[in-house]
């Protein structure tokens, strides 16, 4: 069978009553040509999506999601549009999806060979380079709050684990780097802007900043939908000697 349609191969008999019918099937129209079968999401970041089911197609990329009660198909739709990776890192060929042990689902793209995690609207972050304690005996920390949709506009950078009483800045630029600067690792190669004036870090050793998406620091430095930029923080050491830098953020910005 493909779908509900008999094929007809040699030694296969249509009518076998243990197969089980699909619960839905679509046809071969706008370039769709192989079910690539999913998980039923069973996660906690997107609690609207739990008990829908995630399934693609091979050739054309989409993506859909439904729910099934055993009798009846509801809630079906096409879900390519909004899991479509910002960024230029395309979703062409599905070729798998993943579960974690939390239940978190991950499509497979066969033609990057990327990975992508589905996760909650304007969570697209990551972690680069490592950071190195400074003579205090910490690690300085880099984060964010709010969401990596342009147009929500509530992007914030936050420090945590510096120098309590010293002043540091954020700065960032389009590429990754792992190179010994200062007291540290620089994480970001290439041109870079900063996120002036400094700010002086707080008893907790925590500081931050909001980012304005309409007021960029240099030609070149606008932050806009589909960029992928990386982000660092500078701190002065203790007593205001030598300086150091956070692990490195990697963001991609979504409309």
């Amino acid at each position: 069978m493909e779908g509900t349609d008999c094929t007809l191969a040699t030694g296969c008999a249509c009518a076998d009553p243990s197969w089980l019918p699909p619960v839905y099937e679509y046809d071969h129209t706008t370039g769709n040509c192989c079910v690539i079968g999913g998980f039923v999401y069973r996660g906690l970041a997107l609690p609207a999506e739990r008990g829908r089911y995630f399934f693609g197609d091979f050739c054309s990329g989409k993506i859909w999601s439904m729910r099934f009660d055993g009798s009846n198909v509801t809630e079906f739709a096409d879900r390519t549009a909004e899991l479509t990776p910002c960024g230029p890192a395309g979703l062409e060929h599905v070729i798998s999806f993943g579960e974690d042990a939390d239940g978190e689902l991950y499509v497979v793209d066969g033609t990057g060979g990327e990975i992508f995690k589905i996760v909650p609207a304007g969570a697209t972050s990551w972690s680069t380079c490592s950071s190195l304690p400074n003579s205090s005996g910490r690690r300085a920390r880099i984060s964010h709050g709010g969401t990596t949709m342009v147009s929500a506009d509530d992007f914030e950078l936050f420090a945590d684990d510096a120098v309590a009483g010293q002043f540091g800045l954020f700065y960032y630029g389009p590429q990754m780097a792992e190179v010994p600067f200062g007291d540290g690792l620089r994480c970001i190669g290439g041109s870079s802007w900063r996120l002036n004036p400094p700010q002086v870090i707080d008893p907790t050793g925590h500081t931050a900043r909001r980012v304005d998406y309409d007021a960029p620091v240099a030609p070149g430095g606008q932050l806009a939908p589909g960029d992928t930029w990386f982000f660092q923080f500078w701190y002065r050491g203790p007593g205001g000697s030598g300086f150091n830098l956070s692990d490195g953020l990697g963001v991609t910005f979504c409309p």
